[in-house]
This record gives structure tokens, C-alpha cells and sequence, in this order.
């Protein structure tokens, strides 16, 4: 091979170099384009300079930042046109080495070279207003913005801009310019919302990160900054002793019903955007304890808020390590509250803490709070006081029920929901031949988005990597595929319970 490629041209080697770049084989395009190099005299100087130019392509893709720019501006110098593309990458290692004035020129020259490319006009505002320019680019934006008032790429060159300052009056007012003529643009959405978060305007800013992920749901810095709002559009709202272990972002329209959720994940709620037919309050851990750690503070102020509300209505839905926290929260709200309808519903729980659960010994965030436990006298306490659901079988509550979902044909999630056999309030939910954990995802959403949850790709927590087998998607497909398979939705899930407790009710 090596002897064939020696004999190729210069010409040769230089599109086969080329071809390796494109598909990311960097050290074979490299020695491709050095080889050349390395001939003597005869190749062509026009020929030398384009594999220079690419072997900088390449050890800029190394993160060779100096190197490259070496490479690059050479094979500029010796070009009497430099293509956009060249000087843009140039511009990009001069960033990099911080040679920002230097980067600034190229960028000039690269927008004069290609005056449409917005991503070439974006990086030159920002790098001018590095260099103490931004009240000249700004100036300029509005300029041309007197001109064209309807063109949504300079608003949103001037978005970018006014990001980069203090003015978030300014800031915001352009956002909701530039939305006026895209209001489908997710990104922008995110943007008004940051710039209501900077003005204080925190349940403004709340609405517009919903809108950004109604368009978007799967960027999680998002879901991060709509929990945030949410919380400080109701500070002081929950009691102090949580502030350490638990987020609890609550969202009432005087509702009789109430919805509960209690994420699986560290510091990120779920089904946030998810609209439901009550008032909703999303909870998450600061901690991953499982729901165990400070559960008397967390259990006082979920019963003080459906006594203020007097709803007549509680739903407590968990998945995994929520589903855990919604079983037992349900049940000792239930017991003071016996006035209030109550009803859990725990999508692949697990449901044996303490003593050590074999079964997902091996899971990390369980092997990792076991070990916490060691260390921390409080954490180990409230383990072993927390850590077992066995105590709801000797439970008697008519105004409680719930539903246990499992994947049939996923035995690690099958031999903890089989625990909960014979506890009278709750109904164990096999699905027939679903064979992973993410049972929720089956009863919230649909289609490509139900296919990114249960693929191998979006398993991006070490919890999740654990549950996700290898051939996650060949398991789904062959699921979806079967005729037989019915669709679910939570919906439909809650609907005897709400119809139900209607009945009663109006009775």
C-alpha cells in the first residue's frame, strides 16, 4: 500500500489526502499532504501550497494550534486569493493563540470574501467587541437595521452583541424584535429568556424557556435554566431545610388536582414542559439519595402545600429513583392527609434500599450512595430508616391507590417490581416484551423522540449507560415493530383514577 501510494502523483496523493480529511482519517491525510512536501522542487508551486494549506486543516483538527497557524498562514502568503474558508480557519487558530487583533483581520477579509456567510459575520462582531469595538458594531447594526428593519440575521448578530455587554433592557428588546419576525426559532426563544433572567423578570423568562422547549426539548441547559427561573420566580416559597438537598419548583392555577414528579437525575428535573390538567410541582435531588435523605423536611412541605391549596387530588408520578421517592411520599402523605385523594405512579422503581439490594449492586448511583452512607452518619441514618418500602403492606388507606410500570421482559426491573406483589393499594403493570428501563418513556413521548430515549446515544448518565443494553435499538425496533404492541399514554393511564375520584367527588 505504502509502495503504491508512493508511486502516486503528487495530484493523486493530494485528493486522496483530501478525501481521508473529510472522513476524519487526520494522521493518513496528514502524511498524505506531507509526502508532497517533502518532494523535491519539480511538484508544482501551486500544488505545494494547496497541501500546505490542508496539512494545516489537519494539525488544526489535532488542536495544534500553533503548528496550524504556521501552515495556514504560509500557504495564505502565497496565495495572491485566499479563498473565505482559509482565512476564517486561519482566524480561528489566531483566536486560539489569542492573537485576537491579527484574528480580527482575517475575519475582515474573510466577510469581504463571503458577505452572506453569517457564522464569518458573527465570530468578526465578537472578536471586535473584544477588542473594545462593540459600541462601533453595534452603532453599525443599527445602521443597517434602520434600513432593514425585517432581516433576522442582523437582529440577530445584534442579539449576540448585546449578550456580550450590560445593557439587558437593549438585550431583550432585540430578542423580542427578532422573535416578532421567527417566533419558531428555539435558540432565540432561550436567548429572550436569558435576557429576562438578567432584568429579574424570572416567570417571564420561565415562559420563554417552556417556548424554547416546546420547539427543542432535548437541549438540557434549557430544562436547567427553566428550573432556575421557576425557582426564583417563587423564592422563599418552600422552607430553608431543603435548600441543600431538594429543588422544588411548583406552578398553580388554583387546580384541584395536583401532580407530583420526582426525577430520577441529580440537579435536572423532568417532564417539565409537559402539560398536565392540574397545578404540578417537579422536584429533583441535589444529592442522588433515592429520596431518602431528608425526607421528614420534604414530606412537611408537600403536605403544607396541599393543605394551602386544598387540592382534592394528588398524583406522585417517579421514574427509577423517583419512582422509589413517589411510592413512599405517596403513602405517608395519604396517611396525614386521609381527606385527599392520593394515587402514585412509579415507572421502573427500584424498591429495596436497605439492607444492600443485590439485584442493582452494580448500578452506580446506588453502589456510590452506599458508599456515601459510610461516611456520613446522617446519610446512613436516614438509609436505614428510608431505604425499605416493605412497611406499605401493612399500610390501610382508602383514599390512596397506585400503579407499578415494568418492562416484562427486563429482569432486573421485573425482580424489583415483584417485590410490591400482594401491597394491596398498588397494581403491578407488566408491558408484554418491552425489554429496558425506560418505562416512562413509553407513556411520554412518541416517535423519534420515544426512539432517542431508549437508543444508545442518549444514554449519557452512568445510570443510564448501565440500564441501556448494548443493542438497545434493535430491542425497540422489534418491539415497535410487533402489530401487537399497544401505544401508551400517561394519559390514559391516570384516566380511571381521575375518572374515579370524580365519582366521588360529585357523589
Amino acid at each position: 500500500m505504502k509502495q503504491d501510494l508512493a508511486a502516486a502523483t503528487p495530484a493523486a496523493r493530494l485528493a486522496l489526502g483530501k478525501v481521508a480529511l473529510k472522513n476524519k482519517q487526520v494522521i493518513d491525510a496528514l502524511r498524505l499532504f506531507q509526502s508532497i512536501l517533502d518532494e523535491p522542487a519539480a511538484v508544482a508551486p501551486k500544488l505545494r501550497t494547496r497541501a500546505l494549506m490542508n496539512k494545516g486543516f489537519c494539525l488544526q483538527s489535532l488542536e495544534k494550534w500553533e503548528s496550524a497557524e504556521l501552515a495556514i498562514g504560509q500557504a495564505l502568503a502565497r496565495t495572491s486569493r485566499p479563498k473565505a474558508k482559509s482565512l476564517f480557519r486561519h482566524a480561528q487558530c489566531l483566536l486560539k493563540l489569542r492573537r485576537t487583533a491579527a484574528a480580527a483581520a482575517a475575519l475582515t477579509l474573510a466577510v469581504k470574501r463571503a458577505p452572506r456567510n453569517a457564522r464569518y459575520r458573527k465570530t468578526l462582531d465578537s472578536v471586535m467587541c473584544k477588542l473594545g469595538q462593540a459600541g462601533q458594531v453595534e452603532s453599525g447594526l443599527r445602521a443597517q437595521l434602520q434600513r432593514e428593519s425585517a432581516n433576522l440575521a442582523l437582529w440577530t448578530r445584534l442579539v449576540a452583541v448585546l449578550e456580550l455587554g450590560d445593557d439587558h433592557a437593549a438585550l431583550e428588546t432585540a430578542c423580542r424584535a427578532a422573535l416578532a419576525i421567527d417566533g419558531g426559532n428555539a435558540a432565540l426563544q432561550a436567548r429572550h429568556g436569558g435576557a429576562l433572567r438578567q432584568l429579574g423578570r424570572h416567570q417571564d423568562a420561565a415562559d420563554a424557556y417552556r417556548r424554547a422547549l416546546a420547539l427543542n426539548e432535548n437541549e438540557p441547559r434549557w430544562h436547567v435554566a427553566l428550573a432556575d427561573s421557576l425557582s426564583a420566580a417563587q423564592d422563599g416559597a418552600f422552607r430553608p431545610a431543603l435548600r441543600h438537598t431538594h429543588t422544588l419548583t411548583f406552578s398553580g392555577k388554583a387546580h384541584a388536582t395536583l401532580y407530583i414528579v420526582f426525577s430520577p437525575y441529580k440537579n435536572r428535573h423532568i417532564l417539565l414542559t409537559r402539560a398536565f390538567d392540574g397545578d404540578t410541582l417537579h422536584i429533583h435531588e441535589k444529592r442522588l439519595t433515592y429520596y431518602t435523605y431528608n425526607r421528614a423536611a420534604l414530606m412537611e412541605a408537600v403536605v403544607d402545600l396541599v393543605r394551602e391549596h386544598g387540592y382534592a387530588r394528588v398524583c406522585m408520578i417517579g421514574a427509577s429513583k423517583g419512582g422509589f421517592g413517589a411510592l413512599a411520599a405517596t403513602a405517608i402523605a395519604a396517611a396525614r392527609l386521609p381527606a385527599t385523594a392520593f394515587h402514585a405512579v412509579a415507572f421502573s422503581p427500584q424498591t429495596a434500599l436497605w439492607p444492600k439490594n443485590e439485584n442493582i449492586a452494580r448500578l452506580p448511583s446506588y453502589s456510590q450512595f452506599l458508599k456515601a452512607s459510610k461516611s456520613s452518619a446522617t446519610t446512613r441514618a436516614d438509609l436505614r430508616e428510608n431505604g425499605a418500602l416493605d412497611w406499605l403492606r401493612t399500610l390501610r388507606a382508602p383514599n390512596l391507590s397506585g400503579t407499578v410500570v415494568f418492562g416484562d421482559a427486563f429482569e432486573r426491573d421485573k425482580v424489583e417490581a415483584l417485590r410490591l406483589q400482594g401491597v394491596g393499594h398498588l397494581e403491578l403493570m407488566p408491558i408484554p416484551l418491552w425489554p429496558l428501563h425506560s418505562t416512562a418513556a413509553l407513556f411520554t413521548r412518541e416517535g423519534e423522540a420515544l426512539r432517542q430515549v431508549v437508543s444508545v446515544r442518549y444514554a449519557k448518565a452512568s445510570d443510564d449507560a448501565y440500564f441501556t443494553p448494548a443493542n438497545a435499538e434493535e430491542l425497540a425496533d422489534r418491539f415497535f415493530s410487533n402489530p401487537d404492541s399497544p401505544r401508551y399514554k400517561l394519559e390514559s393511564l391516570l384516566a380511571p383514577w381521575l375518572a374515579a375520584t370524580a365519582s366521588k367527588r360529585a357523589a
